[in-house]
């Protein structure tokens, strides 16, 4: 959650839950990774 902070300067409890998984997805396709969703 460090990354999040520096890059983009807010807190991620700023921010709301899909918000963050939308900027958790473009960061992943950024450094080529994937981001799986699963159910609980």
């Amino acid at each position: 959650m460090k990354w999040m902070q520096i890059g983009h300067g807010k807190k991620v409890g700023d921010y709301g839950f899909a918000v963050f998984i939308t900027i958790l997805k473009y960061v992943a396709l950024k450094h080529g990774t994937t981001i799986v969703k699963i159910d609980r």
